[in-house]
């Protein structure tokens, strides 16, 4: 199986992410790197990795690409039936491969599998800022269910284990935002996303302290409801109205492509305000922080008193 690494001034952590690769109890593995162009120390740790390590292939890219597609081009360079992306600065447990792999055994038809996941924001300790999280798996009703369950289970699922002709078939449209998010939905349209317990993957999450402010509206960006809205915020809604256009095309693609109804409209629907779990919770968010501060009030006390 290949690993493929796409990175761009991966620094200090980078090397120790690298050794969870490396140390993998699955040892029959292909580790590709792409180094985006780095200005830092990033060539030197690879080259040198790569020189105690034949299982890996490190390419240096002369310019600078976007994040999709120094992505595409680590998956670009495998030729395995399983294919996993790593970030420079996540680490996994010494199994996570051999766990990720039973569940395709368990599940021949699944497109992806994933384990348990960890955030943490400090490698010297690798203190977990909660509890292992698990997820259902994808299997729902409906589709709309089953794409419910990708953002419910968060989009940390694409440093999963992928079948490679499932990721092979995805065109990599032009989106706003969100490539990660659309190769899940577009997995979850072509078989079952399945939770495989086992193993650990630690999803690297900077603490607030330590990221720019740039970074800081950069992460606030995506999830602007949370934040709290005006009545003049509605203007904000459509990023998510171009990525939900781009996206319901694609997976009518994949569906078509399957035999399937194509659903585009519906699907657009759903997408519209499938980040933030759906048109109705949508709606009584908005209606809920525009509210005056005594029914807001009043609000809250009604739901924690029916125990919400």
């Amino acid at each position: 199986m290949v690993v493929g690494v796409p990175v761009r001034n991966g620094g200090a952590l980078l090397e120790l992410a690298l050794r969870t690769l490396t140390s993998q109890t699955h040892s029959n593995l292909e580790i590709i790197i792409s180094d985006n162009a780095s200005t830092d120390r990033t060539p030197e740790i690879c080259e040198r990795l790569a020189r105690q390590d034949s299982r890996i292939r490190y390419f240096h890219q002369p310019a600078p690409v976007s994040a999709d597609k120094n992505f595409r081009f680590v998956f670009e360079q495998s030729e395995s039936d399983w294919f996993l992306w790593a970030s420079h600065d996540d680490l996994r447990e010494e199994n996570y491969v051999d766990v990720l792999l039973s569940g395709f055994t368990a599940h021949p038809c699944a497109a992806l599998v994933f384990t348990d996941t960890e955030t943490f924001s400090d490698h010297v300790r690798r203190t977990p800022q909660g509890p292992p999280r698990f997820p259902p798996a994808s299997t729902g009703p409906s589709a709309a269910d089953r794409h419910r369950r990708v953002v419910q289970n968060g989009a940390t699922q694409i440093y999963g284990l992928f079948r490679s002709d499932v990721v092979r078939t995805y065109r990599w449209p032009k989106l706003p935002v969100g490539h990660d998010w659309m190769m899940l939905h577009w997995a979850v349209t072509l078989g079952e996303i399945v939770y495989q317990p086992g193993s650990t993957f630690w999803y690297f999450v900077p603490s607030v302290a330590k990221t720019t402010a740039a970074e800081q509206r950069a992460l606030r960006a995506y999830h602007w409801l949370d934040e709290g809205l005006k009545a003049s915020d509605i203007v904000r809604l459509p990023p998510d109205v171009a990525w939900a256009f781009g996206a319901s095309r694609e997976l009518a693609h994949a569906r078509r492509a399957q035999g399937m109804d194509a659903r585009r409209w519906a699907t657009f629907l759903e997408f519209c305000f499938l980040q933030h779990g759906g048109a109705r919770a949508w709606a009584k968010q908005f209606a809920y922080l525009n509210a005056p501060a005594p029914v807001r009030s009043a609000w809250t006390a009604l739901k924690h008193g029916r125990g919400g």
